[in-house]
């Protein structure tokens, strides 16, 4: 990957302390499939290892490529995820790879902390290519750096009883005081959530009936049947 500033945008704000950064990142797959990019990212964006605490917003100008997060160790997991995604989305053509690209998703946001990305020890960031990746690819990577308050950064613990869907409203809330009570006024602010967990996932939905997240349950094994993992 090689990396360039946006023309009309300065490289930085501030170096090591609140402000901006904005890069565009050229990647180069030369094939279909899902790759591997997060040393890659770590070098083009130097800033990153300069951030005590920030987000780091990652967005994919491709209609046929999409961004993930998953296990980085064990390319047994890329394939998985792609037969998984050809049975959701099947075919080869431009208009699949479309559609893949929609589902998966081209933007992310990922937490800095302590200058470094704030993944878990086996996750890694993926770039999804389903186009013939012949042509190079561009990521815009806009990292705001709030290195001056890093107390508003906290990691949090949460154990689930069991396979499913469970409500981690309270935990988060819990974790999340000591930096609210810092807050004065009406002032508005932004929390952003990564799960440190390569078979976890986070949405918003229904937090009073219970059987709505038995319903979502369901309803995601009818996409990805576990019996998909035997198979």
């Amino acid at each position: 990957a090689t990396s360039t500033v946006p023309k009309g945008a300065p490289a930085s704000t501030a170096k090591g302390g609140e402000g901006w950064t904005q890069r565009v990142l050229t990647l180069s797959p030369k094939q279909r499939g899902i790759f591997i990019w997060t040393d890659s990212l770590r070098r083009n964006v130097p800033e990153i290892s300069s951030c005590q605490a920030g987000v780091l917003n990652l967005f994919l100008r491709s209609s046929t490529a999409a961004l993930s997060v998953n296990e980085n160790a064990d390319p047994d997991v890329r394939t998985d995820l792609e037969n998984a995604l050809d049975r959701i989305v099947p075919g080869t053509e431009s208009l699949d790879a479309v559609a893949r690209s929609s589902f998966v998703g081209v933007s992310m946001d990922v937490p800095v902390q302590g200058g470094k990305l704030a993944f878990g020890t086996w996750q890694g960031l993926y770039l999804c290519e389903w186009g013939d990746g012949s042509a190079p690819i561009e990521v815009v990577a806009t990292l705001v750096d709030n290195s001056a308050d890093v107390k508003c950064t906290r990691n949090v613990t949460v154990k689930a009883p069991a396979r499913g869907c469970h409500l981690v409203q309270d935990d988060v809330d819990d974790a999340l005081a000591p930096a609210r009570g810092r807050l004065s006024g009406t002032k508005p602010g932004l929390v952003n959530l990564l799960i440190r967990h390569t078979s976890a996932s986070l949405t918003i939905n229904e937090n009073a009936d219970p059987t709505v997240r038995g319903d979502m349950e369901a309803a995601l094994n009818r996409i990805v049947p576990e019996r998909w993992h035997d198979d």
